[in-house]
């Protein structure tokens, strides 16, 4: 079925992709356009002229067809900016090809993620999300800075299809997703929305900026939520930042390792080898799947806990007692997490 509105945007990619949708939503919305835009996630909402619906899924089931609801919101004007919830190649073309049917899709990043379904490497990455992106969309833009990841993405499109990398040439800043207001700019101006300006550009900078700050909690806890950052290109990028940014404190690591996600953990694992060498790392807390082998091989400064909430106010002790900062990290979608991220916020 052909869409009504006249501007359909979907946005893949790895990381980045809610607040993607979410800033072009506002965006569209204060220049005076009809809005409609889909997030996915733990939380799955529509929001609808900036206003939020929660989306019901029966019994967890996540299907790409209830996305086909937008058709029902829109009319001409409306402007309607999509996840692409899909997470193997197969998956996001199905959605742009059958579900949303864009005329413009935007690539956030390629970084290393899912790679039990999009490929080992961050080249196979590139080439998945690029035949994700299937026969609708007459302009690809894409947020990668890396050139030859671009090259692969440009070979999987259509003849037909316009490829443009908007950050190759833009200056590399050092906070986490700031890369994305490029992408932003140049979708508002290839869509007609005129480009940002500077009171905008630094609203969403200000935004990034607070979701990339320690919080406290009511007991008196620092943290910081790096659950979500699942990728080990942005996690290391995110705490080499809070490092620089926040040089006197010291950091508690708490990692959780998915059954299903082991290609996370051992992606994870060298890395937190060498953040034990790091005098700002005072300890690591494993939790999961295979969490006793993790912390085999990282040796030092780290400790196994019960699967169980049980085992949150006792790593929350430690961290308290020693003064450090609580990261959250690898895995946000199990129960433990959600149950450590709903103790902090209490």
């Amino acid at each position: 079925m052909k869409n009504v509105a006249r501007r359909v945007i979907t946005v893949g990619g790895i990381r980045g992709k809610s607040f993607t949708v979410k800033s072009l939503e506002l965006l569209a919305r204060t220049r005076g356009y009809p809005t409609v835009a889909k997030i996915t996630g733990d939380y799955p909402i529509w929001v609808r002229n900036g206003e939020v619906e929660p989306i019901e899924r029966p019994k967890g089931i996540v299907s790409l067809n209830e996305t086909l609801a937008f058709k029902d919101f829109c009319d001409e004007d409306t402007f309607v900016v999509l996840e692409n919830q899909g997470i193997k190649p197969e998956t996001m073309r199905y959605f742009n090809n059958k579900v949303a049917r864009p005329n413009v899709a935007l690539i956030v990043n390629i970084e290393l993620d899912h790679t039990n379904t999009m490929g080992r490497t961050l080249e196979r990455i590139a080439s998945s999300t690029g035949y994700g992106i299937g026969r609708w969309p007459e302009l690809v833009l894409s947020g990668e800075r890396n050139p030859a990841l671009n090259r692969i993405i440009a070979k999987r499109l259509n003849k037909h299809q316009q490829f443009l990398p908007v950050n190759e040439t833009r200056e590399e800043e050092q906070a986490p997703m700031m890369d994305l207001l490029g992408l932003l700019d140049a979708t508002l101006q290839r869509t007609g929305l005129g480009g940002l300006t500077c009171e905008e550009d630094n609203l969403l900078r200000s935004r990034i900026a607070e979701s990339f700050t320690i919080r406290e909690s009511s007991s008196g806890l620092l943290y910081f939520d790096a659950a979500k950052i699942n990728d080990l290109g942005s996690a290391k990028k995110t705490f080499t930042y809070l490092h620089a940014r926040y040089p006197d404190k010291t950091f508690h690591f708490v990692a959780y390792f998915r059954k299903d996600r082991q290609e996370r953990t051992e992606y994870f694992i060298p890395w937190f080898r060498e953040l034990v060498n790091d005098e700002a790392v005072r300890a690591m807390h494993f939790v999961g799947h295979t969490n006793r082998m993790a912390a085999r091989h990282v040796k030092a400064r780290v400790r196994t806990w019960k699967d169980s909430p049980t085992s949150i106010p006792f790593i929350c002790e430690h961290a308290q007692n020693d003064a450090s900062v609580i990261i959250l990290a690898c895995n946000a979608v199990n129960p433990f997490m959600r149950a450590f991220r709903a103790h902090l916020a209490s």
